[in-house]
């Protein structure tokens, strides 16, 4: 009897383990090289889980958000823009792909994409601004995903013609 009880114990023991190290994990990275210039941010997502992930195709733009922004007068001074917030979900719903273990997807927006940059910034300006990202919908519900290297973005700046 004493037997069968540490065995049940051992059981139940591995189903958790081998349960947490199967979690779906997304690893997010990145890209700021073509912001100054461009006001474009790429972002990869990478699946480190062992089992197959469902995102989306595309990220929707208005899941990138602009904070604490200021633009550049004419005298070079930084003043800020009150654009407030927009958490937009037009429940639209996106085709998904499947990433594989260890495959990555890349993502590129715009800032004047945004909801805030299209309606309150002009290209022509020179911005300093925020960004994060509402990763809610980039992944299939049925799963439990851990997120690492989610992050705000901080003191972007976008001069539309940045000396290389």
């Amino acid at each position: 009897m004493r037997f069968k009880l540490i065995f049940f114990y051992f059981f139940i023991f591995s189903f958790f383990v081998s349960a947490q190290n199967d979690k779906c994990k997304l690893k997010i990275n990145y890209d700021l090289s073509d912001v100054q210039e461009k006001g474009e941010i790429s972002f990869s997502v990478t699946n480190l889980s062992t089992k197959k992930v469902k995102v989306l195709k595309s990220f929707h733009d208005y899941k990138a958000q602009l904070e604490n922004i200021f633009y550049v007068d004419s005298n070079g001074n930084l003043l800020p823009k009150d654009v407030g917030t927009a958490d937009i979900d037009f429940f639209k719903q996106d085709k998904t792909i499947v990433l594989k273990p260890n495959e990555s997807r890349i993502y590129k927006i715009n800032i004047f994409g945004t909801f805030q940059g299209s309606k309150f910034l002009r290209s022509e300006y020179s911005y300093q601004f925020d960004v994060w990202f509402n990763f809610i919908d980039l992944i299939d519900h049925r799963f439990d995903c851990d997120l690492i290297g989610l992050e705000k973005l901080k003191n972007l700046k976008y001069q539309p013609h940045a000396v290389q």
